[in-house]
């Protein structure tokens, strides 16, 4: 199979323009994580192939990077073992991942997460977290706390548990307290744990896979807008549910102020060589501010609170997709979305954990269900 829609299989070899653009994407976006790396690695922070050199054995997909004269099998599965660490080790080298990202100088590490929070590959045995041993493939991503956003954490595992409770297709995720830091684990859908062994499914995401730099991720810089992306689907398996689970996630991250809905956070899985779907739905957040631009245009405008009743007539429109059956979708999610939402911060006071950003968000939801109803004439 061919590694992207945007590499097809060929005879002719593509040249280094259309490949950088696929395999940038695999690295982190982030500046500082970037330099921090090629400081210890000994490399140009600038140089794509070099990361994935040194780097490249555990990427997201089924790619897995090695030199020439290493012994290695083409295999799609890895055993599943790693050192599991206590909350207070894990704390520890938590602690130390701004100037050690990704803790690249652990002995046998060479995971690569492409984005721009910091964040760790690790593998779950016996329920417990772990290092992945060298060779082995990672089966989760683990987040913390941002300096400049201490409660993305809170609010990335909200809206994520909001989404699945409301039927879209999203990652799961755990919150889980390292000593008294709050960290979000993800469990990878590019993977399967089957008994001791993990398996690995190839993805790319809509920037990949419409050949765009990651740079320009956003379709204000030029990249990909909702046009390119339904028409990307078009492609899949089944294009009519995909295209259904898409439209859907828009009205979501619309109503709750996910400014993040980019084509870097939209991926394609591929389950087979010829077989591909929608992948699971990841970093999803509010901004709880509808005076933002959203990532991609609902008809001609990104502005958030510019957004009537005729953007989405219009984006219907250049997708192809019926207007009553977007309106249908929106009435059932408004319906349920407040109720739905108490509920979640419900379970997580029953849990414990902190809930003041959750009460910000309801009062946002609340005020914003409020104006999408009258504005799609439903009230």
């Amino acid at each position: 199979m061919s590694i992207s829609l945007s590499l097809p299989s060929s005879e002719q070899a593509f040249d280094h323009k259309h490949c950088h653009r696929f395999f940038k994407s695999l690295l982190p976006q982030n500046d500082n994580i970037l330099n921090s790396i090629s400081k210890i690695l000994e490399i140009e922070p600038n140089n794509t192939f070099d990361f994935l050199r040194l780097m490249g054995q555990d990427c997201v997909g089924a790619l897995s990077f090695h030199l020439l004269c290493s012994e290695i099998e083409d295999k799609q599965t890895s055993p599943l073992k790693g050192e599991i660490i206590s909350d207070k080790e894990l704390a520890h080298r938590l602690g130390y991942l701004c100037e050690i990202p990704m803790l690249v100088n652990e002995e046998g590490r060479r995971a690569l997460l492409p984005g721009l929070q910091s964040k760790v590959a690790v593998c779950l045995i016996d329920n417990q977290i772990a290092v992945p041993s060298k060779g082995c493939f990672s089966t989760h991503i683990l987040k913390f706390p941002a300096r400049h956003a201490k409660d993305l954490i809170d609010n990335e595992y909200f809206c994520m548990r909001l989404a699945s409770r409301l039927g879209l297709h999203v990652c799961a995720v755990e919150m889980r307290k390292i000593q008294k830091t709050n960290t979000l684990l993800i469990k990878r859908y590019d993977r399967e744990i089957c008994g001791n062994i993990v398996k690995h499914y190839h993805q790319e995401d809509f920037c990949q896979a419409l050949g765009v730099l990651p740079s320009r991720k956003l379709e204000v810089d030029g990249g990909p807008g909702f046009v390119h992306c339904f028409s990307l689907l078009q492609k899949a398996n089944i294009p009519a549910i995909d295209r259904n689970h898409f439209m859907r996630m828009i009205f979501f991250n619309y109503l709750i102020g996910n400014t993040q809905g980019h084509a870097k956070n939209i991926s394609l899985l591929y389950l087979s060589p010829r077989y591909f779907q929608l992948a699971p739905f990841y970093d999803i957040s509010s901004i709880l501010d509808d005076a933002s631009n959203m990532a991609m245009k609902i008809g001609d405008d990104f502005f958030m609170k510019a957004i009537k009743s005729r953007n989405w007539q219009i984006l219907c429109t250049q997708i192809g997709y019926s207007y009553p059956a977007f309106k249908q979708l929106a009435q059932e999610m408004l319906d349920v979305l407040l109720e739905s939402a108490k509920i979640e911060h419900k379970l997580m006071e029953e849990e414990g954990k902190e809930t003041d950003f959750v009460d910000e968000l309801i009062k946002f939801l609340k005020k914003n269900i409020q104006q999408v109803e009258k504005m799609l004439n439903f009230r």
